[in-house]
């Protein structure tokens, strides 16, 4: 059994707020709410493996201190390869959410060279944007051409597609996932991104306000909800929403580092209405 002391400054004392938890990626949002459960397997864990990655990912998310998921990857000895692949791809993910995306793509490229299984697949995939949108694409096809009704490869592929401007297509893929799962909250999220690349706001807003969680914030969801009200000519709505994307979200979340100037300057237009 692994003594606290060992990774005492891994481990997060306090208990972690609900909004806190909620920002962060999948899969670590669940495992940020179930954080103490995964504090405890990670002590007992001997040796050290995927509790303790798991804490110190939360940690660094928190923090944006690599020391602490770096101290952990030293520390676990998975005694598979699957283990392996699981704790190299999670650390991957880690690493490219928090701006090192070089580095976490290798990891993610890593993992599946030990072990492949759909979710390594998929989470590569999900970081595979810019040049490579062609390869995550593909990556996707090759999950469903096994799992036809596979969620997570039909709405990554779905988002691909938009971000190469084929909305037909990221209609298609949207579409056969609400077949299956229709109150799904990221499909829906995804649903409203088609109709807002076509300019159509109002339905856009609809798929938006489905994507909503109670008592979950979302930044994405507050932009796109903000920007669809002002296009609507509903410039009151539009900055209530906008007023409550604060700045650290420019830090926190990809996609607002990565297209800030933009984002800030919509802002800017909404809030001097």
């Amino acid at each position: 059994m692994c003594k606290e002391t060992e990774f005492e400054d891994i481990f997060i004392k306090k208990k972690l707020p609900f909004n806190k938890c909620m920002l962060l990626p999948e899969p670590f949002d669940r495992y940020a709410l179930n954080y103490k459960e995964w504090q405890e397997y990670a002590k007992k864990q001997n040796p050290p493996g995927k509790g303790l990655l798991v804490c110190a990912s939360i940690k660094t998310f928190l923090t944006k201190d690599v020391s602490y998921i770096e101290k952990a990857l030293s520390l676990v000895e998975p005694s598979t390869s699957k283990d392996k692949a699981i704790i190299t791809g999670l650390a991957g993910m880690v690493f490219s959410y928090i701006g090192q995306k070089a580095k976490g793509i290798q990891m993610l490229r890593d993992a599946l060279q030990t072990h492949s299984s759909s979710n390594i697949i998929l989470n590569l995939a999900t970081e595979l944007d810019d040049e490579l949108l062609d390869e995550g694409i593909e990556l996707c096809k090759s999950v469903l051409k096994d799992e036809p009704d596979n969620i997570m490869a039909l709405r990554i592929v779905a988002v691909k597609y938009l971000n190469q401007d084929n909305i037909e297509e990221a209609r298609k893929c949207i579409s056969r996932a609400l077949n299956t799962e229709p109150k799904n909250k990221l499909l829906r999220q995804v649903l409203g991104d088609v109709f807002y690349s076509e300019e159509k706001y109002s339905l856009a807003l609809k798929e938006y306000n489905k994507a909503k969680a109670f008592l979950q914030f979302k930044p994405y969801i507050s932009y796109r909800l903000a920007m669809c009200y002002y296009y609507l000519g509903k410039f009151k709505k539009s900055k209530k929403l906008a007023l409550k994307i604060r700045d650290e979200v420019f830090q926190n979340d990809p996609y607002f580092r990565d297209n800030s100037v933009e984002i800030k300057k919509m802002l800017s237009q909404i809030n001097s209405k």
